[in-house]
């Protein structure tokens, strides 16, 4: 036991000082990244000959900076902004001065060009905002649009720098973003087990909202994704990623789909409860030994290898389901069934098997006695 300990403190220990070694890569190019940046925008507005060329270099760390909590395309959307806003504010300036009335109309300029391009609310924030920095200057007959130049520059030149220097791997952020979520889903399938082997309706309505709280995570796990898709589009450095990117996206809707099956089964599993019917121990069994499933999977994937005993607890997860149905259900309790199946399939896919297999795999594993009775309910 205490050689157990210790090579799992070992363990935290090797996996805190990759993490650790992972963000100061990270930061130090995130650093690079500004540092050169700022440098070429200076040089580039030097070359054209504008004024004031340290505004480009202002304006081309905002990408730099902003990348590492925002999309690219909100990214983008914020040096549009900037640049927008810079164009609207030199105008009024030029033309119409500085005062009270001419910076709210520049703001209803600024934010009406952002709607007619269908900016997002990125775009029309840094627009307004910069409309009113740049309008609320008092006028100089040395300003003319140089700014507006400079601005252009500088976002231009930070977003190069981003896109073919981003310190995101997408693939590895996009793996990462999994785990919990299925690692939530296990522990709630393992309460929900001992919740209906014991019949206890209290516990498994909390494990149902326990459930229900999974849609926020989900909903991260998609932004993640999401965020991840912009940068292997954008960045030539991850293009030769792009295959292993779409196979892990669709690994990503495999695991939506296990958990709205999931969800689904424990507002069944408490009707059951809640109106008495048979539930053979079988039922139970399979609801832990898919959440068992699940944290194999974890386990697998984090070690490199092909899931092969997360896929063969799945399918004992469904071949118990099947005896159970076998024993004789109420209504709920085959819905339960047929959530487990469903499920069972969706992660089988998730782990890498293609579609027709899985569904052969999951018809085997529930048998031939099962298969040939038609009552099990479709979902």
């Amino acid at each position: 036991m205490r050689l157990r300990w210790i090579a799992a403190a070992r363990a935290r220990a090797v996996a805190f000082g990759h993490e650790h070694m992972r963000q100061y890569r990270t930061n130090v190019l995130i650093l690079a990244q500004a540092g050169l940046a700022a440098a070429l925008a200076w040089l580039a507005a030097r070359t054209l000959h504008t004024r004031d060329p340290f505004f480009a270099s202002i304006v081309a760390l905002g990408p730099v900076v902003s990348s590492q909590v925002r999309r690219l395309t909100r990214t983008a959307q914020l040096v549009g902004g900037v640049v927008l806003g810079v164009g609207v504010g030199e105008a009024f300036i030029l033309y119409v001065g500085t005062g009270a009335w001419q910076i709210g109309v520049s703001v209803v300029a600024a934010l009406g060009l952002a709607l007619a391009v269908k900016g997002g609310t990125t775009l029309m924030y840094q627009a307004g905002a910069t409309a009113i920095l740049i309008a609320a200057l008092p006028r100089s007959l040395d300003i003319e649009f140089p700014r507006l130049i400079n601005a252009a520059l500088g976002g231009a030149v930070g977003l190069v720098v981003v896109i073919l220097f981003h310190p995101l791997d997408p693939v590895r952020t996009a793996r990462r973003a999994a785990p919990p979520l299925l690692a939530m889903l296990a522990d709630r399938l393992s309460g929900s087990a001992e919740a209906l082997a014991a019949r206890d309706v209290v516990r498994a309505a909390s494990e149902l909202d326990e459930a229900q709280q999974l849609d926020p995570q989900l909903e991260r796990l998609h932004e993640t994704v999401e965020e991840a898709r912009d940068v292997i589009s954008l960045a030539p450095a991850h293009w030769q990623r792009r295959q292993a990117f779409e196979q892990y996206e669709r690994t990503v809707d495999h695991i939506d789909h296990a958990v709205r099956n999931c969800q689904a089964l424990f507002r069944r599993m408490v009707t059951a409860i809640e109106d008495r019917e048979p539930i053979p121990e079988q039922l139970p069994s399979a609801l832990r030994e898919l959440g068992e499933g699940m944290r194999l999977m974890n386990k697998e994937f984090a070690a490199g290898r092909i899931p092969a005993r997360a896929r063969d607890m799945v399918l004992r997860a469904v071949h118990d389901a099947g005896e159970a149905y076998a024993e004789g259900l109420g209504f709920s309790g085959n819905v339960v069934v047929a959530q487990v199946r469903t499920a069972g399939t969706d992660l089988l896919r998730a782990s890498g098997v293609e579609d027709d297999e899985a569904n052969r795999m999951v018809r085997r594993a529930v048998g031939p006695n099962v298969q040939a009775r038609t009552d099990l309910p479709r979902v």
